[in-house]
């Protein structure tokens, strides 16, 4: 409604009705879905590195068991026993965040090399993060759009 006064036109706007706590609300829930999800993807990813690809490192030939050929720096580690692989998991902390822990004590070692250069970086968990960004904010501006209507 606009009211005009001697020498001021005067506008009120009113909101009728207030959806802001609502729409806030899909917006988390899409959000911490998408976050979610990224999570996952990460997490899989690495596994994947772990497990798949020719690895061109030493080739150890051990008494009772089949031969392990390990990765070169700079390659994500071979898998041999999976414990890496199977290390790997997501912790949701809350509704926006999500963990990708890896629990297999030569984790840290293995994706960021010793200090005393006794085992070189071999990235997995990185290269799955990086894999997963573009994705993850193309998702995130969809869950975002879609939830604000």
């Amino acid at each position: 409604m606009a009211r005009v006064s001697s020498d001021r036109t005067y506008a009120r706007v009113e909101l009728v009705y207030d959806n802001f706590p609502q729409v806030a609300g899909d917006i988390r829930d899409a959000v911490s879905a998408v976050i979610g999800q990224t999570a996952e993807l990460i997490a899989s990813s690495a596994k994947e590195l772990i497990n798949t690809g020719p690895k061109t490192g030493i080739v150890y030939h051990r008494r009772g068991r089949p031969d392990h050929q390990a990765s070169a720096p700079g390659e994500a580690p071979a898998a041999d026993l999976n414990a890496l692989a199977n290390s790997i998991q997501t912790d949701r902390v809350d509704d926006l965040e999500v963990d990708v822990l890896v629990g297999a004590e030569q984790g840290a070692a293995l994706e960021f090399g010793r200090r005393d250069g006794t085992i070189a970086p071999r990235p997995y968990m990185t290269p799955a993060a990086e894999e997963a960004r573009d994705d993850f904010q193309e998702a995130l501006a969809r869950a975002i759009r879609g939830a604000a209507g």
